[in-house]
């Protein structure tokens, strides 16, 4: 027994408490943000930069002012930061460091002792028959909050009403997916040109919102475009405020974030990034997309900058998530199938919405035997390799168990997506955030009495816009 907890203790730390880091880089480079006031980026700025300075890269954000800069010099990166203080300085707001951030984490790879593991779920056999056509059968976080698919009779969605889905790409191929993939998208990652997905994570969080296959999302025929802001190394912010803004520019309705990264107040190079993310939630905002993301997956309250602080062990800080804790995000945390908020999923008043994320049931507490059925069955890409829990359980390729507000996020996604469908087709325009959230809000279901959490109801949601109930204002 002593050895199985031991596994276990590992098994659950990888989980549930693994804390965003900076994503390691293969050579030394220094990047600069530089944000100007009133969104107002200097013409010929970028020229300027390059003739002084011929070795440095600049990408400019012109929608939200931002002015990104990068050399693999320090003396340099030096050197440019002082000229743009003596040259624009009374122009610029806001000035520093980029801000990198590590690759969600997925299953972890878990070693040979898994044999020690029951794994149990609620059928009868503990493994996937492998000839078995639909799998759906094992995705009950999507049963729990669609009413066992009835809310598909009402709504599947529409490639008209799309989600952008900014993360690390899709599997552009996946049979569950190919059809709803309207274009190949954008990547925002410097010498990968292509959007298929490198890590898993994107084409997961894919499945959630629109697979249509031996797997089903919340919306299966809702239209989806990846964005693609990580790579094999991770992220940076400034690729995620510039998706946005591409995302928002293209004309999705929907756009859904399930990443992010903690971000100090008191540090000026944090603040750069802090702004970046809310200039490019409020330019999305008003072309009228409407921005979700997940929560995070550390177990704290990212309600208020201090106490989320204090938890990380900074105690004379303030911090924020961003982009979830920022005004004008749909912010999700995670929620078990017995409508309790999960062990790891962030909380606080700023997450206004949960949606199951995936657990390992109640004999986990008891008995440490965790099941499987209670995880979150989606799509991964078909040319990866499977992960050790996937090939235990027999998985077919291209499909994986995983946890966290990761895959909480794109249920509400597809759940506003779908919401914004049904009443455009009832002749509404311009479907605004503040009613998205009031159907939201009026649809969801109260958690256990402990949580104090809502928990979205797709189908009761439908049936509310059908009924126009308090949901024009």
């Amino acid at each position: 027994m002593k050895k199985i907890s031991c596994f276990v203790w590992v098994f659950i730390s990888l989980i549930f408490f693994t804390t965003p880091t900076y994503a390691a880089e293969k050579h030394s480079e220094y990047k600069e943000i530089a944000i100007f006031k009133d969104n107002h980026v200097p013409e010929k700025i970028a020229e300027q930069i390059h003739e002084k300075f011929p070795e440095v890269n600049t990408v400019i954000i012109k929608e939200i002012g931002l002015l990104k800069y990068n050399t693999h010099s320090q003396e340099i990166s030096t050197r440019v930061h002082d000229f743009l203080n003596n040259s624009y300085g009374d122009l610029i707001d806001e000035q520093g460091k980029e801000s990198n951030f590590s690759t969600p984490s997925i299953t972890p790879s878990l070693t040979n002792n898994i044999a020690t593991y029951s794994i149990i779920s609620n059928k009868k056999d503990r493994l996937i028959n492998q000839s078995q056509i639909n799998l759906d059968q094992w995705q009950g976080y999507i049963n729990s909050i669609t009413n066992n698919r009835k809310s598909y009779e009402m709504q599947k969605g529409n490639h008209s009403i799309s989600v952008a889905i900014i993360d690390s790409g899709i599997d552009l191929n996946h049979p569950d997916l190919k059809e709803n993939i309207l274009s190949n998208g954008k990547s925002f990652v410097p010498n990968d040109p292509s959007t298929m997905d490198v890590t898993g994570h994107g084409t997961m969080v894919a499945g959630v919102i629109a697979a249509n296959g031996r797997t089903k999302g919340v919306g299966p025929n809702i239209g989806i475009v990846p964005y693609k802001v990580i790579g094999k190394d991770g992220g940076e912010a400034t690729w995620v405020s510039k998706a946005i803004v591409e995302a928002a520019n293209d004309g999705h309705k929907v756009i859904n974030i399930s990443l992010g990264v903690y971000q100090s107040l008191k540090d000026q190079n944090n603040k750069v990034t802090v702004t970046s993310y809310k200039r490019a939630i409020n330019y999305a905002l008003k072309k009228k997309s409407i921005i979700v993301a997940s929560a995070g997956n550390d177990s704290f309250d990212i309600n208020n900058p201090r106490k989320l602080a204090q938890q990380r062990g900074f105690d004379n800080d303030l911090q924020v998530r961003v982009p979830s804790s920022l005004p004008g995000v749909i912010t999700v945390g995670a929620s078990t199938l017995d409508k309790d908020i999960t062990k790891y999923s962030n909380y606080g008043k700023r997450v206004k919405v949960f949606s199951p994320g995936g657990d390992l049931g109640p004999l986990w507490e008891t008995d440490e035997i965790p099941d499987i059925g209670r995880m979150v069955l989606t799509t991964y890409p078909t040319y990866l390799e499977k992960t050790p829990l996937a090939t235990i359980t027999n998985l077919p390729q291209g499909y994986n168990w995983d946890m966290g507000s990761s895959f909480s996020s794109p249920a509400v996604a597809s759940l506003v997506a779908l919401v914004i469908s049904e009443k455009t087709e009832k002749g509404y325009e311009n479907v605004s955030l503040s009613q998205v959230e009031k159907i939201i809000n009026k649809s969801s279901e109260k958690g256990i009495s402990s949580s104090k959490i809502n928990i979205i109801n797709v189908y009761k949601a439908l049936k509310l816009v059908n009924r126009g109930n308090g949901i024009e204002n």
